[in-house]
């Protein structure tokens, strides 16, 4: 397992993840909007990156939850 460090507006928390297989820098002009609904709480925007489409999660909708902040108040 790995701990991969997230930092929002709100706090800096650890997520274990089972592997992480590669870090890349997505450039401004590969971004796409996503249409809204439910799934813009938790996707910021997709990334289209040569031939693959990659999901950039949104870390403050997914931690945005106020029991698990409160009890995450480490950071």
């Amino acid at each position: 397992a790995k701990i991969v460090i997230v930092e929002t507006d709100t706090a800096t928390i650890g997520v274990i993840v089972d592997e992480v297989e590669e870090v890349r820098t997505v450039e401004a002009d590969q971004l796409e909007n996503i249409p809204g609904g439910d799934a813009a709480t938790f996707i910021d925007a997709i990334a289209k990156i040569e031939d693959r489409l990659i999901i950039l999660l949104n870390p403050d909708g997914l931690f945005n939850n106020t029991e698990l902040t409160s009890s995450l108040a480490f950071s």
